[in-house]
């Protein structure tokens, strides 16, 4: 990819060539954590506070689907990997 640092990597992860290694899942996790407790306290908030907050949500719930689908991905191909190998 020619894009480095991208502020919001969760776009990377649908990118055909976007390659994880065990050394970028805690990153997705921490990631995943952080966006997860945001939506819960985006939940808690009145009906008029989350109004003016809902771009925000968008992107924590963006952030949380791509961390899921990077570490999901990862797990699955680890555990073909160890399939092969027995």
């Amino acid at each position: 990819c020619r894009i480095k640092n991208a502020a919001v990597p969760s776009g990377c992860v649908y990118c055909g060539s976007y390659t994880v290694t065990e050394r970028h899942i805690p990153q997705w996790a921490a990631m995943r954590n952080y966006a997860s407790e945001k939506l819960k306290l985006y939940e808690a908030k009145p009906e008029d506070v989350r109004k003016r907050m809902q771009l925000l949500a968008v992107t924590w719930r963006n952030s949380f689907n791509a961390a899921n689908v990077v570490i999901s991905n990862y797990e699955n191909s680890q555990s073909e990997m160890r399939e092969e190998t027995v």
